[in-house]
């Protein structure tokens, strides 16, 4: 028992099992064995343990809600009804058993009968947060949109950092049309515990609002979405440019992106900020204004090349020339730009192949503009060390193109591409693959189809 009340389910379970097997006639260690494979998601062991509880103790109210929530669990909710209301005959006064059987009713699409079980449980308990949560849920589902923000506030008065009442107060808001209320909540839930549902609600918001008021850790919150991928990158891409420029140590350097006012210490605030940071990994700027910042900033460097060689600086350059790579080098450049990259670009091939000291500035100044695959004897870089800024994109445009380039013989051909049009069509993704990849979504968790459709 110590071991199950400390959360070491595993060493619960086999304490319990060892006393059982020396007294097996006992319905408090079946449930309480239960209880311990439950938190480990063993739930058929957890339906046996209590089936035999209840076969010793047919009276034990406890063990009959377990089995219940161990038969909602293996999808069997006709079954799990039954346990519920087993329960409650034996215990009306059990706000739990209420509570369950609410939930498994509200998965069987009865919604009105899921109210009433809600309302029973707020009965016998009536400061009961995930009650007034899931009634409000329910309330909503019905279109009661009023009632339903009534019992989220409720919920939230009662257990403040209840994250499934944020998210339903933020649905509710959504279906209210207050925007900005809804994207507030549900950015406060995803700063304290993320879900499935709260990332949904968030996505689904980014990908609509033009405009975005100052909510605390939005910022931090978006780049965390774009950083972990918490769906395709792109699809933040634009509201990141709505919260970059509306507010925030960058909001003017975006309005205004004007070469004076990007000066090495400018640099050194675009270098510092995490969402900036997280967007220009991750995936194509959509924005007009980050662009125009972006490509002044880079011209700046250019300038500042001698004489602004930081530890931030070039963490900035090298995230600005992986942001080049992804977007395939789509920034404007002015003739005076080519000509000094030019020589940028032969002088670092010529150290290249003489194996000649660089400095770290130089490649990425040259990475921003051109691919460093391009350069020749580049590959020779790898080999050195770097600052990590560095490495990280020696790896993008240096090894990966390598390793590519090497995968390539080896793929299976169904056919052989040897006529003049296929070989040009073959030359146009290979140099430009679009869209080109950087990483995988987050995978969610799967809800079974059936309980999916009875949820639409």
């Amino acid at each position: 028992m110590v071991a199950l009340q400390r959360g070491e389910a595993a060493q619960a379970a086999d304490l319990i099992g060892r006393s059982l097997a020396r007294r097996e006639r006992n319905a408090e260690g079946h449930y309480h064995l239960g209880l311990a494979l439950a938190a480990l998601g063993r739930f058929a062991e957890t339906l046996a343990h209590n089936e035999r509880a209840v076969a010793l103790q047919p009276g034990y109210a406890e063990a009959h809600m377990n089995r219940g929530n161990a038969l909602k669990a293996l999808g069997r909710l006709a079954e799990a009804e039954a346990a519920y209301a087993r329960t409650i005959a034996l215990a009306p006064a059990f706000a739990e058993a209420h509570f369950n059987l609410g939930n498994v009713l509200g998965d069987l699409g009865r919604l009105d009968e899921a109210l009433a079980a809600y309302q029973r449980a707020l009965q016998v308990r009536p400061a009961y947060p995930e009650a007034l949560n899931n009634s409000a849920a329910a309330l909503l589902m019905r279109g009661r949109t009023a009632e339903a923000l009534a019992r989220y506030r409720q919920a939230l008065g009662l257990r403040p950092d209840l994250t499934e009442a944020m998210v339903g107060q933020a649905l509710a808001l959504l279906a209210a049309e207050d925007h900005f209320g809804a994207l507030a909540l549900v950015t406060r839930a995803l700063a304290i515990r993320p879900s499935d549902e709260a990332r949904h609600v968030f996505l689904g918001l980014a990908r609509v609002l033009n405009a975005c008021p100052d909510i605390p850790r939005l910022r931090e919150v978006l780049a965390t979405a774009i950083a972990e991928a918490w769906a395709r990158p792109r699809l933040f891409a634009r509201f990141a440019g709505v919260v970059l420029g509306a507010s925030g140590p960058l909001a003017d350097l975006v309005n205004r992106a004007q070469d004076e006012i990007l000066t090495p210490a400018a640099l050194e605030a675009l270098a510092s900020d995490p969402l900036l940071r997280a967007l220009m990994d991750a995936t194509s700027v959509a924005d007009l204004r980050l662009e125009r910042m972006l490509t002044a900033a880079r011209r700046r460097l250019l300038v500042l090349r001698d004489d602004g060689d930081t530890e931030q600086v070039l963490d900035f350059a090298c995230a600005l020339a992986r942001q080049c790579f992804i977007n395939e080098y789509v920034f404007a450049e002015t003739d005076e730009e080519s000509a000094e990259v030019a020589a940028l670009s032969e002088a670092l091939a010529a150290a290249c192949g003489a194996d000649a000291p660089v400095a770290p500035l130089r490649i990425a100044l040259v990475a921003a503009y051109r691919p460093l695959a391009g350069i020749p004897d580049s590959a020779r870089l790898v080999a050195r060390a770097w600052p990590d800024p560095v490495d990280r994109l020696l790896t993008q445009q240096v090894r990966e193109p390598l390793a590519e380039a090497r995968l390539r013989e080896s793929i299976p051909r169904l056919t052989g591409i040897a006529d003049a049009v296929s070989v040009a069509v073959r030359r146009q993704y290979e140099e430009n693959p679009y869209p080109r990849w950087l990483r995988a979504t987050q995978g969610y968790r799967p809800v079974p189809i059936d309980l999916h459709l009875r949820r639409q």
